[in-house]
């Protein structure tokens, strides 16, 4: 009788410690294939958690809602630069209590010649226990995602023109790989395809 609590207590670390790093309630920093920004382009100040008021003449880009940040980028050379932030990058919390950020489409910045451009990125959680990003909050640009659930879903919406109340069922697809079943349902799948 002593054997079933131990092999449950075993299952349990087991399955905790498969979860891939960052996701979901993982503190771990989120793995996946490294993004740089081109030559010449550069962060600049902080990367910080915002509302739409507080990233001034930013454009908006993304339909997520939990986590978004002020990303300002500096073109320090004599022409114009494009960046493209690839579907699955990672904005990475630089505090494990607030929410890990994920973009779901590719966003392309284009910087004129020596020049800063502010961007509200409205990403998704994922990390669904952890608190929503707020104008305390720091962020780095981290990996593009290496989980093929995640990856998934950027496969489903890409090219795809999301209305903001696309949020809510994109959001579940999320949590469904980062915080529930650990992959994409059949279910997800379905209401995904039919944004």
């Amino acid at each position: 009788m002593r054997l079933l609590p131990l092999l449950a207590s075993a299952l349990l670390v087991t399955a905790c410690s498969s979860q891939p790093p960052g996701l979901g309630d993982s503190t771990a920093r989120p793995s996946g294939t490294p993004f740089n920004l081109p030559a010449g382009v550069s962060v600049e100040g902080e990367l910080e958690g915002s509302a739409e008021q507080d990233c001034v003449d930013a454009e908006r880009r993304g339909t997520g809602a939990l986590v978004t940040v002020c990303l300002s980028l500096r073109n320090d050379t004599d022409a114009p630069i494009t960046v493209t932030l690839p579907p699955g990058l990672i904005l990475i919390s630089q505090s494990t209590e607030t929410q890990n950020g994920f973009v779901e489409q590719e966003v392309v910045i284009v910087i004129p010649a020596r020049t800063v451009i502010p961007t509200l990125i409205s990403s998704y959680c994922l990390n669904a226990e952890r608190h929503a990003s707020s104008d305390t909050d720091r962020y780095e640009l981290g990996p593009v995602t290496d989980s093929p659930g995640l990856l998934e879903i950027t496969q489903l919406l890409a090219g795809r023109e999301l209305e903001p109340m696309a949020f809510l069922t994109i959001q579940t697809a999320v949590w469904e790989v980062t915080d529930y079943s650990g992959q994409l349902t059949a279910e997800a799948r379905q209401s995904l395809s039919e944004l």
